[in-house]
């Protein structure tokens, strides 16, 4: 029972297309000599909302996925080369192996049913175990922006 719902779908489709946006900007945007105008508002304030979309319905899809382990392994190891293909093409900007987003994209599909367990078997469990992590992360964020890097 493997359905789409298409509206999911459509919500996924904006998200990539607002990260689509968001970095053709920060590739060919204006030189910063310019004027602001509208459109550089509206870019802004749309691609703002681009990461937490794209990562939301992220999250969505793998609380309602149903992947078997050899799915999730295939899915995995082809966010893992996409980060090292992004990598090596862009020499200037990372280094050949260096970690990035499609690497954590990775990482949280391949160990899913570590991660995710917990959260399915008590509702208010998983609560307490979400603010815990949030305020975790918070307090790090705060105390520990040394170890963030720039």
């Amino acid at each position: 029972m493997n359905q789409r719902i298409e509206h999911i779908d459509s919500i996924r489709a904006i998200a990539v297309l607002l990260m689509v946006m968001v970095h053709a900007a920060a590739t060919w945007g204006p030189p910063s000599t310019t004027q602001p105008s509208l459109l550089v508002y509206i870019v802004s304030g749309m691609g703002g909302l681009a990461a937490p979309l794209f990562v939301t319905v992220f999250g969505w899809g793998c609380v309602r996925g149903t992947s078997t382990a050899k799915q999730r392994m295939i899915r995995a190891s082809f966010f893992f080369v996409a980060q090292t293909a992004i990598n090596l093409s862009s020499p200037h900007l990372f280094d050949p192996f260096s970690p990035g987003v499609l690497t954590l994209f990775g990482a949280l599909i391949l160990f899913q049913p570590l991660w995710l367990k917990p959260l399915q078997i008590n509702q208010e469990k998983s609560n307490r175990i979400f603010l815990l992590v949030f305020a975790a992360m918070l307090l790090f964020a705060t105390f520990c922006s040394t170890f963030m890097g720039p």
